[in-house]
C-alpha cells in the first residue's frame, strides 16, 4: 500500500526520513503534542503523519470486523524470489531506469505482496506495517469486490445486465437506481463526480465527510444535534398535570 490519495504537507521528505518509526508519532502515553495524530483536526490524513495513520486507523475511527465464512483459512505457500528486487525498468517520464526496490520507497510504500499462480513470491513491509497490522486499502478494495463480483457472475450467480438495486434494494432511490453491475464494475456509470484531491469542495471530500472518513465541518456537527434537540422537543411530552400535549 502506498499514499497516493494523501495530501502532502511536506513534500521534501522522502521514504527514509518519513519513516513513522523514526519521526516518533504516537510513541508514550500521551505522546508529546508534536507527535500527536488526531482524526478532528485532520492531522491523521496528512503527509508524513499518514505514513503512521493508514496503519492504525482502527486507533482513529469506528471500524468494522468483516467476518470470514465459518472455515479455516487457506495458508498461502510461499515460493519467494530474490531476484525481484533488482529487477529493473524506465518509469513513464522518467529519463533514468530505476529498479523495482528503488520504486517502493519513490512511491513511500508500506507493504506489497506478490502472487503468482497461488504463492507468495515477495513480501516486504516498511514503518509500523507488518504482516499482522491491516492498513487502510482506499481505491484497492474496488479490485477486490470486483474480482469476487467477475467470478460470480462467471458462477452464474450474479448477472451483470441487472440493475445495483436488484441486489441493493436500498439504492434504489439513489443515484445508481438504474445503473446495471457492469457499469458499476467498469467505473462508466455516467455519475457527476470529481476526484479532486486539491479541491476541499470537490466530491471526493464531501464523499469521504459523509462516510466520516474526513472530520465534518463544525456547522455541520452542530446542525445534526440541534436537529437531534428539536426532534426530541418535539416529540410527545407530559403535561404536569398528567395529560399528554404535542408541540
Amino acid at each position: 500500500m502506498a499514499h497516493d490519495e494523501a495530501p502532502r504537507s511536506d513534500s521534501s521528505l522522502d521514504a527514509s526520513s518519513s519513516d513513522p518509526v523514526a519521526m516518533g508519532w504516537m510513541i508514550g502515553s500521551p505522546p508529546p503534542p508534536g507527535k500527536l495524530i488526531r482524526f478532528q483536526d485532520g492531522t491523521f490524513h496528512r503527509f508524513p503523519q499518514s505514513r503512521w495513520s493508514y496503519s492504525n486507523m482502527r486507533q482513529l475511527v469506528p471500524t468494522r470486523v468483516v467476518a470470514r465464512a465459518d472455515a479455516a483459512a487457506n495458508d498461502l505457500p510461499r515460493a519467494e524470489r530474490a531476484d525481484i528486487d533488482a529487477v529493473t525498468f524506465q518509469p513513464i517520464g522518467g529519463t533514468e531506469p530505476m529498479t523495482w526496490a528503488q520504486s517502493l520507497g519513490v512511491n513511500y510504500t508500506d507493504g506489497i505482496l506478490v502472487l503468482h499462480h497461488g504463492r507468495i513470491v515477495y513480501e516486504r513491509y516498511f514503518g509500523v506495517l507488518d504482516p499482522f497490522t491491516q492498513h487502510l486499502a482506499f481505491s484497492v478494495t474496488k479490485s477486490f469486490v470486483a474480482t469476487l463480483a467477475a467470478t460470480l457472475v462467471h458462477e452464474g450467480v450474479v448477472d451483470e445486465r441487472a440493475t445495483v438495486a436488484t441486489y441493493v434494494p436500498d439504492l434504489k432511490s439513489s443515484g445508481f437506481a438504474n445503473t446495471t453491475i457492469r457499469q458499476l464494475l467498469d467505473m462508466t456509470t455516467g455519475m457527476k463526480y470529481s476526484e479532486d484531491y486539491a479541491d476541499e469542495t470537490s466530491s471526493i471530500w464531501d464523499f469521504s465527510r459523509a462516510g466520516n472518513l474526513r472530520p465534518r465541518p463544525a456547522a455541520t456537527r452542530v446542525r445534526t444535534r440541534c436537529t437531534s434537540t428539536c426532534r426530541r422537543s418535539s416529540s410527545t411530552t407530559r403535561t404536569a398535570s398528567g395529560s399528554r400535549t404535542r408541540r
